[in-house]
């Protein structure tokens, strides 16, 4: 018989990777070959499936059936694969966790058709909920749409200034990132039933988590191993893209006077790239900005566990491990 209390983050991972790939592969009597074979090939690359398992640990807290979960988690994890396979093709990225990304196996135009039948699929998916759940789930799906659109485009718009503040830049990523994290939570919330209280907790702690599960990608993009990182350390330098990182430095830089020596260091052309990956590295390291964002990481993750405490389920356990997987998420252990 199902227990929460039993039930291990290995156990519900494993059950999402076998449903999600039952469902890619009925997929295939859906939809011609063509569109198939990207589809298949996204998520035959793995993944850590975080937003999934939130769902599925909402279930767990509250003591319910993971069965009456896993559309809402399918759908919220095809979504994200959509907006990363969308991310490849406006960033040009050639790769995506150690191996050739979908635009560049398949080409362009390929992948954005494939994403938009990936987003289609995310969205029936939540329309097999009853009647009286679908407002909630859908409004929920729809804000985080909407909201990681706009953080794009944020993201975007950045590319082009050297001004952006650390404060426009956390609304960014709580748009493009934070959201999904916290509509996971929300949604699981809504299937539970958890109540108006605990469901505020919920939202407010995955919003927390997703700051700092992006703010640990910027940290490891500059300080982290390649092999595990899952794409080449030091792309963000090469691109001069606006992180946490260089947008501390770069209000550190004005304030002692070394602006024009980091705006040399930015202008050495992305071909150079470990020359510009050491220069840019430097100054990170003398500002001390590894040991900044660090801090603020920390915050995020500790203003996230402190929500959760104030719950009131009544499956300690399960809690524990939602509580041990947003510490990990935090150091992107996972």
């Amino acid at each position: 018989m199902f227990h929460p209390n039993m039930t291990t983050i290995q156990d519900n991972l494993s059950y999402i990777e076998t449903e999600l790939q039952t469902l890619v592969a009925h997929c295939r009597t859906q939809i011609s070959e063509p569109l198939y074979a990207p589809m298949a090939y996204a998520f035959e690359g793995g993944g850590k499936r975080v937003r999934p398992l939130l769902v599925l640990m909402v279930a767990d807290m509250y003591g319910k059936d993971r069965a009456d979960f896993i559309k809402a988690a399918l759908a919220l994890e095809i979504y994200h694969n959509f907006t990363l396979l969308h991310d490849d093709v406006m960033d040009h990225s050639e790769m995506r966790r150690n191996r050739p990304s979908v635009p560049a196996q398949f080409g362009i135009a390929q992948a954005i058709l494939t994403g938009d039948a990936m987003l289609s699929l995310a969205y029936k998916l939540t329309q097999e909920y009853p009647l009286a759940l679908q407002p909630a789930i859908m409004g929920v799906f729809n804000r985080m749409s909407q909201d990681i659109m706009v953080g794009q485009q944020m993201d975007m718009d950045f590319e082009t200034r050297s001004d952006v503040t650390l404060a426009e830049y956390e609304r960014m990523i709580r748009k493009k990132t934070a959201v999904l994290l916290s509509a996971a939570l929300e949604i699981g919330a809504y299937i539970a039933d958890t109540g108006m209280r605990d469901r505020s907790y919920l939202i407010r702690a995955g919003i927390n988590a997703g700051m700092a599960f992006q703010l640990r990608d910027d940290y490891l993009d500059v300080y982290g191993d390649e092999a595990t990182f899952g794409k080449p350390i030091g792309g963000d330098i090469a691109e001069n893209k606006q992180t946490w990182l260089l947008i501390k430095a770069q209000e550190i830089a004005r304030e002692r006077g070394e602006w024009e020596q980091l705006k040399a260091a930015l202008a050495i052309p992305k071909e150079q790239r470990e020359e510009k990956y050491r220069a840019v590295r430097a100054f990170y390291d003398a500002y001390g900005i590894p040991e900044l964002i660090r801090k603020e990481i920390q915050e995020q993750s500790d203003w996230a566990l402190d929500l959760l405490s104030r719950m009131s389920n009544s499956y300690p356990e399960a809690s524990q491990r939602l509580v041990d997987l947003i510490q990990k998420m935090a150091m992107r252990d996972l």
